[in-house]
């Protein structure tokens, strides 16, 4: 059995992408190209750092950690991570362990995370993520 990440964009500029990613151990987002899942494009997106956070996926459990991000990652609402240099402002932690349904929030957007377990035969065989889509195309 295989990990599967899920992030479907559910409100902010990106509403309506979605993706799928089997079998990667690290899941970069921000507005960097270089980021497994991208957010770009809108005025909004300038709140979300160039790699704003990783999602790490280990055999027994999935983690989010921001990367320094100048606004934050939030996990159901709670902070974690603090601005490069700046003093915690509440934040107890860089890194949070994730549940399936857990929603992130980085900018304006929020993003449910999704983790369950698909065959090896149904995952793609390269290993890679797919690529975003519309929740229409789900």
């Amino acid at each position: 059995m295989a990990t599967c990440v899920t992030l479907a964009v559910v409100e902010g500029p990106h509403q309506g992408e979605e993706m799928a990613c089997f079998g990667l151990t690290q899941i970069t987002i921000g507005r960097s190209h270089e980021c497994v899942f991208h957010l770009h494009g809108s005025s909004e997106d300038l709140l979300i750092s160039r790699r704003h956070c990783l999602i790490a996926v280990y055999p027994d459990r999935v983690e989010i950690r921001d990367l320094e991000s100048c606004n934050g990652t939030y996990v159901n609402g709670q902070r974690i991570g603090f601005p490069n240099g700046g003093e915690p402002d509440g934040s107890t932690e860089f890194k949070r362990r994730l549940q399936d349904g857990d929603e992130v929030r980085i900018g304006t957007s929020v993003l449910v995370v999704g983790i369950g377990e698909v065959a090896e035969a149904a995952a793609p065989s390269d290993g890679a993520a797919s690529q975003p889509r519309s929740l229409a195309e789900v």
